[in-house]
């Protein structure tokens, strides 16, 4: 027997029939939404005694489905019932005003579930309960050093069991020191025996003694998300350096938050966040127009996705982000207001997002970050950088990046941050460093699509084609690699001598520095880059195989000393590689080895007089040292290898001290410099 269904014109007219006769099943659809009912002995919808909703919503609970008043109320009761609510797919902008702050899962249907931000607060809020007042902190004994993972709790353990996430904080200023932030990360326990706690891995920051550190529980909200909505902003809810700060959806102390297949527009701040989550996503979502982006002297604060402060295990992924500060940002919450303040985003990825028109940079991570996974993003159109780097153990990976202000990816110093052990590899950049961002400051034309000035870099098997200034340049390098990368006319913009370089730096980076540059190509087809390597004062650089071709000037130019990029027996094909190349001697006997294109490293000399049929090579300018040549006379003539005594000029040391002389194009010398001469092997 089919239960019975009433309808009614609007949920008043539903009301007002009750109680009536029902039975277990009975159906009721009023004002166009369902209704079934399972008995006064569960009663969910607090007015409709006996009433349960069908894909539950706001609608059900009293609120306008008209769009004329605020429906927070309604959405937070229905959410408190139901641990969800629909948004009805009717296409009107049904209002948030006062906002919603009940955890939980808001639903809709893309293209015609909508929302307006219509108050002056945060219009979606979830969060958990943080036990963080000092009367429920937990101190522990001991300090920890990055890796420890073990400590002792001085008090009551009641509350911590294995398995569960906690929070452990200190009083030290983090690593990086962005805005009063301290010290704190999200971790897991393995094990308790007695007061003595294991965590499933050591922790990333240091705990010393002589400054607070403690452990807090957190009551984490769980089973929330907001799904298939479009929502508009307001863009004047918010006045830059006000507190609280106000994004449209913010995830607090949640565990597996979910922000998936919405529509985010038109709002001044950002559009999701995430404060102290943990396993939380943000996927499928277009997000864009965020209106104080679009400010180039100030840069606004229109951020796509944006974490704050610490987070674990996030996944940023599959996003459409337009016209927006940043499409991806991180950052610490301020010491002193409603914000949590500890700690720094760990173990994000960022992955296949796409990012366009972006008025600052597609990724930035604002000085806060730690193990961050920029991975297969599209980031195109930056009125400043591609991605920024500004922390610490970053992985750039796979990116496609093209016509940025700024350079394609900027590993940025900073002195309140600690920014190193960046793996930059297999990118690929197009036409990035087209000028001055809005903001003004240096002429980026004049650094690299790659810039690096973090120690520890890892630059590897990157292209980049068309970039204003230099392909990569590695200011203050303390331990890197540059090496397998491409590219293809670099310098088109720059105007700076010095920078006109496909690969190196020209900044001092200590006494301290190392570089390995190997196995990087250059081809230049319009003459705009000069020389292929330069390397600064203060640095070894070292490696082989490089190649170039079209330079105008030389193959490694900057200090000599400590300069072994070049060499290596032969390994090193540099323009010429061992191709046999003519060459003529200039007056005085003198070989070049920087004439013409040839830029030579190691290779086989057909030298040519001066004039005449025959003459003598008495010294041979440049090159390095472990730079070997093969050299003989061009057919027909007499070439004489003359021993000498000196060491600028007259560098040639012969077996015997007995000169060389080549009749034809079949005899041959073979030279090793060492020490700045040129020494033939015995």
């Amino acid at each position: 027997m089919m239960p019975n269904i009433t309808i009614y014109n609007t949920r008043d007219d539903f009301k007002n029939a009750l109680p009536g006769s029902h039975v277990a099943g009975n159906r009721v659809i009023a004002g166009g939404f369902e209704y079934v009912y399972v008995g006064t002995s569960m009663t969910l919808i607090s007015d409709l005694p006996g009433w349960t909703a069908v894909r539950p919503s706001f609608a059900h609970f009293g609120g306008d489905t008209t769009g004329a008043s605020d429906v927070s109320s309604t959405i937070n009761q229905c959410l408190a019932a139901y641990k969800e609510c629909y948004i009805p797919a009717d296409n009107v902008q049904h209002k948030i005003i006062a906002g919603v702050t009940q955890a939980g899962w808001i639903r809709g249907t893309q293209g015609k579930s909508r929302l307006k931000a219509a108050g002056t607060g945060i219009p979606i809020q979830m969060s958990g309960e943080w036990l963080g007042d000092i009367s429920q902190r937990r101190n522990f004994t001991q300090g920890l050093a990055p890796g420890d993972k073990t400590f002792t709790i001085s008090g009551s353990i009641a509350g911590l069991q294995v398995g569960k996430w906690i929070l452990i904080h200190g009083g030290n200023p983090p690593i990086p020191n962005l805005n009063g932030a301290r010290t704190g990360e999200i971790v897991q326990i393995e094990k308790i025996v007695g007061n003595e706690i294991t965590l499933m891995q050591g922790v990333a920051f240091a705990y010393p003694t002589g400054q607070d550190r403690y452990v807090t529980l957190v009551n984490w909200a769980r089973n929330c998300g907001v799904e298939g909505v479009e929502m508009e902003g307001n863009v004047n809810a918010w006045v830059s350096g006000t507190v609280p700060e106000l994004p449209m959806i913010h995830f607090k102390f949640c565990e597996a938050p979910v922000a998936q297949s919405n529509e985010l527009h038109h709002h001044n701040y950002t559009a999701v966040k995430f404060t102290a989550c943990h396993s939380h996503i943000a996927t499928n979502n277009y997000i864009h127009d965020l209106n104080s982006a679009d400010d180039d002297v100030n840069g606004g604060f229109g951020y796509g996705i944006e974490e704050a402060a610490v987070n674990l295990g996030g996944i940023i992924s599959h996003n459409r982000v337009e016209r927006c500060r940043n499409g991806y940002t991180t950052g610490a919450g301020p010491a002193g207001t409603a914000n949590f303040n500890f700690g720094v985003p760990m173990n994000t990825l960022v992955s296949s997002n796409t990012m366009q028109s972006m008025f600052q940079s597609g990724i930035s991570s604002h000085e806060a970050g730690y193990y961050l996974n920029f991975i297969g993003n599209t980031i195109n159109g930056c009125r400043g950088n591609g991605i920024v780097i500004r922390a610490v153990g970053h992985v750039v990976q796979g990116n496609v990046i093209s016509n940025t202000v700024g350079a394609g990816i900027s590993v940025v110093s900073s002195p309140t941050g600690d920014v190193r052990d960046t793996t930059v590899n297999g990118n690929t950049l197009m036409r990035t460093n087209l000028g001055v961002v809005p903001q003004g400051g240096e002429n980026n034309a004049n650094l690299g699509a790659i810039n690096s000035t973090g120690p520890n870099p890892i630059i590897t098997n990157n292209v980049i084609l068309y970039s204003g200034g230099p392909a990569v340049r590695v200011n203050y390098v303390a331990n890197g690699m540059v090496c397998g990368n491409r590219a293809y006319n670099p310098c088109q913009l720059t105007s700076v001598a010095e920078n006109r370089f496909a690969f190196g730096a020209v900044a001092t980076s200590g006494t301290d520095g190392y570089c390995i540059v190997s196995g990087n190509s250059l081809i230049c087809t319009d003459g705009k880059t000069v020389d292929m390597i330069r390397k600064p004062v203060g640095v070894y650089f070292e490696g082989g195989d490089n190649v170039g071709r079209g330079y105008t000037g030389l193959a490694l130019v900057g200090e000599t000393a400590g300069n072994y990029a070049l060499e290596g027996m032969g390994v090193n094909k540099v323009n010429l590689g061992w191709r046999i190349t003519s060459v003529q001697l200039t007056t005085g006997g003198v070989l070049k080895l920087d004439q013409g294109t040839a830029n030579i490293n190691s290779g086989i000399l057909s030298v040519s007089s001066e004039t005449g049929s025959a003459d003598t090579v008495e010294t041979i300018q440049n090159g390095l040292d472990g730079t070997m040549l093969v050299i003989r006379p061009i057919g027909g003539q007499t070439l004489t290898i003359k021993h000498g005594t000196g060491s600028t000029t007259d560098n040639i040391r012969l077996r015997g001290g007995v000169n060389a002389v080549l009749r034809d194009a079949t005899k041959v010398v073979t030279l090793i410099r060492i020490s700045g001469l040129w020494v033939q092997p015995q």
